[in-house]
Parts: structure tokens; C-alpha cells; sequence
């Protein structure tokens, strides 16, 4: 659930973090006037060891092993990317043997 840009999150949900460019933005204009547009989950079901990864200025944000990219952008916290983005990056909850039997894609 992700409201527009300067909203909050509905009764129900919890604000993780928010965007400006990101995916989860406008990726058409992104979010105007320094407005973040939130991350929401509900309150029931809120993941647990995020963390935004990657560095300005040249961001390679990618999460590790047994994460879940819950969001991506351009300024996550601290500097703006220059180059790549941040990705925000939640505790998937997986144990290792069900995330290689969701990974384990063939064709």
C-alpha cells in the first residue's frame, strides 16, 4: 500500500520509509516540493532488519542474501546517487533452503 506523494499512511499501516524517484515514486516526475511519497505495510505484518544499501554518490544498492527489496531510490537516506540507486532491503523471514527453492529458476 503506498500513498501519493506528501500522504501518510491509512489507519492500519505503518510507514517504513519513503521515496522521491524511485520505483515506487512518480517515475515520470517523481515526487515535487522535497515530498517523500511513503513505503507503508500493515501493522500486522511489518518486516523486520530493513535497512536502506548503497553508497552516494555511485550507488549500487542491492540487497544481501535472505533480503527482500521493499523499495528503491535515488536518495534513500543521506546523499542523492549520482549515479545507480539505494535499495531499501527488509529480513525476507526465509529460511536458507526456501529462498534456493524460490530462486532455483530453470527454462
Amino acid at each position: 500500500m503506498q500513498p501519493d506523494c506528501g500522504q501518510q499512511c491509512p489507519s492500519g499501516f505503518i510507514q517504513m520509509t519513503d521515496v522521491t524517484d524511485g520505483e515506487l515514486a512518480n517515475p515520470k516526475s517523481g515526487c515535487s516540493n522535497n515530498q517523500g511519497r511513503p513505503v507503508c505495510c500493515p501493522v500486522d505484518q511489518v518486516p523486520q532488519g530493513c535497512q536502506w544499501r548503497g553508497t552516494a554518490n555511485l550507488c549500487n544498492g542491492v540487497c544481501l542474501p535472505g533480503e527482500i527489496t521493499l523499495a528503491v531510490d535515488s536518495w534513500g537516506t543521506g546523499k542523492k546517487c549520482t549515479s545507480g540507486h539505494k535499495a531499501f532491503c527488509c529480513e525476507s523471514g526465509l529460511t536458507a533452503d526456501q529462498i534456493a527453492e524460490a530462486t532455483n529458476c530453470q527454462w
